[in-house]
């Protein structure tokens, strides 16, 4: 009863209405109207309070509490506007004493920035701009601008890695030690050279040989072939050193021949890279191991066998080779197609051993006295210096470590060819790149020297080769 009391005064005073409280029935009197509502039952009391508010209340309107910023402290249900909070989130709602929290229209809880009206799928996404309903969708593909999908062959293990040297070198996070590397291929670029340090050439498995200073194998002074070496001359200029059982390749110089394999090519010792060859696979020597001396030769076919250098440079020259003649007869080397007819210089092994030198047609040739008709099936060892000196007429050969006494040709014997230059091909163990005159046996080694040694180094160089091989003699014995 008291509580309804107190409801009946609140609302007369608002409607300034006289009221009689003393006991029920309640009477309350509005005076805008006249009207006077008389309750004699508690329930009927707020009906009929109610019921002032008809002709009286038509409208009404209310302001929130409002600033720019909302107060420090607040009770649970209280609202106030931030007047400078973004459009959408001004409202602020008291959730918890002391904590206003932002009501946004994205929905209550705080949070959000406004109404989202569009969505774009960007860069690797299909969809484009959606701004009612739709679906931004992985573009997989290869180009740019597409996804990989977790199947992709450029995600594999194949794939190039980034650089990252320096990771690796001496200090890296991730330096590596020689020992953990796999041993090397066979190459030579790792080789030391005169202008770069670098590994040891490959060991050329003679036990007599060292590495000279040229970063080539080679018999030091006092040992093997004698104090004397091509590399040691101090007269002529060595253009090339091939020995059989050094530098024989099946290919191009990357895989070292075995027994009984063919030769392509054969590399010049001298590190002048003055490599001999045969691109025609039938007309290849065959390799042959532990031949004379224990060493590897080059077995020629008495066919087509030859191996070639193009633009071979010589004047003045010297040229020590050994040998094993099986039978029959052959040209041991030549420079030239056919040096009878074009400028070059020739040695031949037949029934009647000869030497030729032609220089712009003029030619001088010897033929020597002794017959090796019966000296086939033997290792030899010769020697062929032209030049010496400057007389060009002076040719000399040296067979077995004999000065050979050499008849003057019939025809050319008397005629001095001169010190002009020729550059043309050099043929090993044949003519004319095997067309003919092919050798029936064995060559050994070959030593070039491009301009021609002293009398005393050419009998140095035979005596080396024959030591070598361990013919007949050397030079001098």
């Amino acid at each position: 009863m008291r509580s309804i009391r107190r409801t009946v005064l609140v609302v007369a005073l608002a409607l300034r209405a006289s009221i009689s409280l003393a006991s029920p029935p309640y009477t309350v009197t509005v005076p805008a109207t006249g009207v006077t509502v008389t309750s004699d039952q508690n329930r009927d009391n707020l009906r009929a309070l109610s019921n002032l508010f008809t002709p009286v209340v038509t409208s009404f309107s209310f302001f929130l509490p409002h600033g720019t910023s909302a107060p420090g402290t607040c009770a649970v249900g209280q609202a106030w506007m931030d007047t400078d909070a973004t459009t959408g989130c001004r409202m602020l709602l008291c959730e918890s004493a002391d904590t206003w929290v932002a009501q946004c229209a994205t929905g209550g809880g705080g949070g959000g920035s406004g109404t989202v009206t569009s969505v774009t799928c960007g860069t690797g996404l299909t969809g484009g701009a959606i701004t009612t309903s739709g679906t931004c969708a992985a573009d997989f593909g290869t180009a740019s601008g597409k996804i990989a999908q977790g199947n992709d062959s450029r995600l594999s293990d194949s794939r190039t890695p980034t650089s990252h040297a320096t990771s690796h070198k001496s200090g890296g996070g991730d330096s590596i030690n020689l020992d953990e590397l796999a041993a090397p291929t066979d190459v030579t670029t790792l080789n030391a050279t005169t202008s770069a340090h670098g590994l040891l050439k490959k060991l050329d498995n003679n036990s007599a040989h060292f590495m000279n200073g040229q970063g080539n194998w080679a018999t030091p002074a006092g040992g093997g072939g004698g104090a004397w070496t091509p590399q040691t001359s101090a007269t002529g200029t060595l253009y090339a050193e091939w020995y059989a059982d050094q530098g024989a390749y099946t290919d191009a110089g990357s895989t070292l021949a075995t027994n009984n394999q063919t030769v392509r090519q054969w590399n010049d010792q001298s590190g002048n890279s003055h490599n001999l060859s045969q691109a025609t696979s039938g007309k290849r020597p065959t390799f042959k191991t532990n031949q004379q001396n224990g060493l590897a030769t080059f077995q020629y076919d008495a066919s087509d066998d030859c191996l070639t250098l193009a633009s071979v440079p010589l004047g003045s020259f010297t040229v020590g080779m050994t040998f094993y003649g099986a039978s029959g007869s052959g040209v041991l080397i030549e420079q030239s197609a056919v040096a009878d007819s074009n400028p070059g210089f020739y040695i031949y092994t037949g029934g009647t051993p000869a030497v030729e030198i032609n220089r712009g047609g003029t030619k001088t040739a010897r033929d020597w006295l002794t017959n090796w008709g019966s000296t086939y099936l033997e290792w030899h060892t010769i020697v062929m210096q032209y030049g010496a000196s400057g007389k060009f007429r002076d040719l000399q050969l040296w067979v077995d470590g004999t000065w050979q006494t050499m008849a003057a040709n019939a025809t050319y014997g008397a005629n001095d060819p001169g010190a002009a230059t020729v550059t043309d091909t050099l043929n090993v163990g044949c003519r004319n790149n095997g067309a003919g005159q092919v050798i029936d046996g064995q060559i050994g080694d070959i030593v070039l020297f491009s301009a021609a040694t002293s009398f005393e180094d050419a009998t140095r160089l035979g005596n080396y080769l024959a030591k070598r091989r361990d013919t007949k003699g050397g030079v001098g014995d």
